[in-house]
């Protein structure tokens, strides 16, 4: 797999989020995506790793950060290390393996995916030793099918690999039910492979299409003690809250205005794997400047006892234990309205002590957990990884549409909308979508419509794709104080035509604020399908005009001139040496792909079209260049 922001995940989620009254042909559904930008790295670490020998015990639960394995335990880095793609996990963080590479593109659709190979152990003198870790497959991402498998191998003294177990793939009915729970595998090791070079490796096999097949494991170890089906450890299994709700990200000048937007929950999940209860000694809250690291709340009980709660937090039985505490925010509010940073980053963090893992210190990562909220300028509902995606598909003579509700605290300027457009199979970025915006409310018309826009997919630098409103309107959007709403329609959409944004499934609120209309008027996702669970990867933009940029510079030159515009017969384009057109394609102003060419002569005639507006977008041989607006007299 890929790195922190993934190229994508195919994931077989809810198919449809509604079905039309009287008709089952324009819907609002997810749709497999086949990665996550964030973790599509641009190879900025190894394949492989150096070797390394270690000794017993070798013991990973994969709360390192991540998004790499450890070195010290690992010799490849196609696994991704996250929190966000299991069910239910034993622990903080895990390995996931996919179909897709270290720079998020399918593997070769003969031979394995993913692969994770340890560093070699030293098994020599050994009499027994026992490989155990948990596995889960699907989590909340795609199925492995039946035809698909992890495979689990050691390495023999002369370098040869010997199967020591497959794991087959899930059943078709798992396509549409919650994942299998975790599950604890252990195997002996044969005396044949107790040697000074031993190695093991999980390898995925797939048809390789992307982001497919997942599986993930948690708490490997290499012991010589055989292992039940616990674990002696107790985990965070959910990061610290977000400072805000029900927002992840807003701006810093808006915040000031409001006190509602502050989080005062404290949702707590800890997982006891052993089969005794286990007593916390200490626990810890606090929020902190991330770049200054002032402290702007610390709380050393975050864990409490009676009387001030009902049940002794701390003593922590075998199985999942969940609370949810409060603390007081105006020393947040308080440092919100008096700093004179433009940008503020916060991190909040959650930390306990259990005195009984001293003599275990491989498993003290996952006592410790932390999440940043980010106040610039601009509203979040996601958290910036993406699970999933949502598309509009038309029928009837219906489009069917999608809006995320948003709220400011004074009048501003809405600059630009940043969109988070999904790795797929499929090509779509010569497809058209509008994006609509409502002021106050929703209507059966917005009050602004951007007609024709072009998807167009990030990088790992920046995976969000700004549209800048003012490139597209010269007066500009001024929002006053109140709920706005911003959206997307597709004239085109349907099952096998669609558009794909971004749709993050870690957020469980935020479908509270997601409407859809689809020809009988605006409804609630989380009233009419409370099962699809998540939040649009699209956040505007207000107020400073500060706008994304890439820190790798991967689009070629666009210094190209289309003239005459406004024409009415001819238009001619001028590029510059280095940029040899190949083709071109014409849409009109819903977005409708109505001719395409090969560059053929200096010229490219609309003697024929009727007077209005069209976007002209010109390719050099499979790489895109631009979209550009033209006007027909």
């Amino acid at each position: 797999m890929k790195i922190n922001l993934i190229s994508l995940i195919i994931v077989v989620l809810f198919s449809v989020i509604v079905e039309p009254k009287n008709s089952n042909a324009q819907t609002i559904g997810e749709v497999p995506v086949s990665g996550n930008i964030e973790l599509s790295n641009p190879g900025t670490q190894p394949t492989t790793r150096s070797k390394k020998v270690v000794n017993l015990p070798f013991v990973d639960d994969f709360s390192n950060p991540g998004p790499y394995p450890n070195p010290n335990l690992w010799t490849d880095n196609q696994v991704f290390i996250n929190q966000n793609l299991p069910l239910n996990p034993p622990s903080y963080g895990v390995a996931t393996f996919d179909g897709l590479n270290a720079e998020g593109i399918p593997y070769p659709r003969n031979g394995s995916s993913d692969t994770l190979t340890s560093q070699p152990i030293d098994l020599s003198g050994e009499n027994t030793v026992y490989l155990s870790f948990y596995i889960q497959g699907k989590g909340i991402g795609f199925i492995p099918r039946v035809q698909d498998s992890l495979v689990l191998e050691g390495k023999g003294p002369v370098g040869n690999w010997v199967n020591l177990h497959t794991f087959e793939g899930l059943e078709e009915e798992y396509i549409t039910q919650p994942a299998p729970q975790f599950q604890r595998f252990s195997t002996a090791i044969s005396d044949s492979l107790l040697h000074s070079n031993f190695q093991f490796r999980f390898r995925n096999y797939s048809s390789n299409k992307g982001l497919e097949s997942l599986w993930h494991i948690d708490y490997v170890m290499v012991t010589r003690q055989q292992p039940d089906q616990y674990v002696d450890d107790v985990s965070f299994v959910s990061p610290a809250p977000f400072v805000l709700y029900p927002y992840t990200a807003y701006p810093l000048k808006q915040l000031k205005n409001s006190d509602d937007l502050i989080n005062n929950q404290l949702p707590i999940s800890l997982q006891n794997n052993s089969r005794d209860r286990h007593t916390i000694d200490t626990s810890l809250f606090e929020i902190v400047n991330a770049r200054t690291r002032e402290v702007l709340f610390r709380d050393a009980s975050l864990l409490e006892i009676p009387p001030i709660v009902e049940v002794n937090q701390r003593n922590i039985d075998p199985g999942l234990s969940e609370f949810t505490n409060t603390f007081p925010t105006f020393s947040i509010r308080d440092y919100i309205e008096e700093t004179n940073d433009s940008v503020l980053v916060l991190e909040s963090r959650y930390e306990y002590v259990l005195r009984s893992e001293d003599n275990f210190p491989a498993f003290q990562a996952n006592n410790n957990v932390k999440r940043t909220t980010k106040l610039a300028n601009y509203i979040a509902f996601d958290d910036g990884t993406v699970e999933s995606s949502l598309a509009t598909y038309n029928g009837n003579g219906i489009v069917a549409k999608i809006a995320t509700e948003y709220e400011i605290f004074e009048p501003d300027s809405l600059q630009s909308v940043r969109i988070l457009f999904p790795y797929i199979i499929e090509d779509y970025t010569d497809k058209r979508f509008n994006l609509l915006i409502y002021i106050g409310e929703l209507k059966e018309e917005p009050d602004y419509k951007i007609t024709g826009l072009q998807p167009e997919q990030g990088t790992y630098y920046q995976p969000f794709t700004e549209y800048i409103l003012k490139d597209y309107l010269e007066e500009g959007i001024l929002l006053p104080q109140g709920k706005f709403y911003i959206g997307w329609e597709h004239p085109q959409g349907n099952d096998r035509d669609f558009i794909p944004f971004g749709f993050d499934k870690n957020q469980i609120d935020a479908n509270n604020f997601i409407f859809f209309d689809v020809g009988g008027g605006w409804q609630n996702v989380a009233e009419a399908s409370p099962l699809n669970v998540g939040a649009v990867m699209m956040r505007p933009v207000v107020g400073q005009a500060e706008f994304l940029s890439s820190k790798a510079n991967q689009k070629i030159n666009r210094n190209i001139s289309i003239f005459p515009n406004p024409s009415s017969s001819e238009l001619y384009i001028k590029a510059p040496a280095n940029i040899q057109i190949s083709h071109w394609q014409l849409y009109d102003i819903s977005g409708k792909l109505i001719r395409r060419n090969t560059i053929n002569s200096s010229s490219i005639s609309i003697y024929d079209l009727r007077s209005g507006i069209y976007f002209l977008s010109l390719y050099q041989k499979n790489q895109y260049i631009g979209t550009y607006k033209i006007i027909k007299k």
